[in-house]
C-alpha cells in the first residue's frame, strides 16, 4: 500500500474564505506534503510567492 494516497494533498480555494485564510489553509497542506516526500519546508516568504502567483491574489505581509 503506498504512504500518500492520491489526491491526498489537494488543495481547493474557498471563495467564501478570506485569502489570508486560503493562504493558512494552503500552506497548511503544502508543509504536510512537503514533509511526507521529504523536502524542504517553504519559508513564509517563499510559500506567500508561491501561493500569490498560483492563484493570482494578495496575501497580507506577514504579522509579526
Amino acid at each position: 500500500m503506498p504512504i500518500l494516497q492520491s489526491g491526498e494533498y489537494v488543495f481547493k480555494y474557498d471563495h467564501s474564505k478570506s485569502v489570508q485564510e486560503n493562504f493558512d489553509n494552503w500552506r497548511i497542506l503544502n508543509h504536510e506534503e512537503r514533509s511526507a516526500w521529504g523536502e524542504a519546508l517553504l519559508t513564509y516568504e517563499e510559500a506567500q510567492k508561491v501561493f500569490e502567483a498560483q492563484y493570482s491574489v494578495k496575501v497580507s505581509a506577514k504579522n509579526g
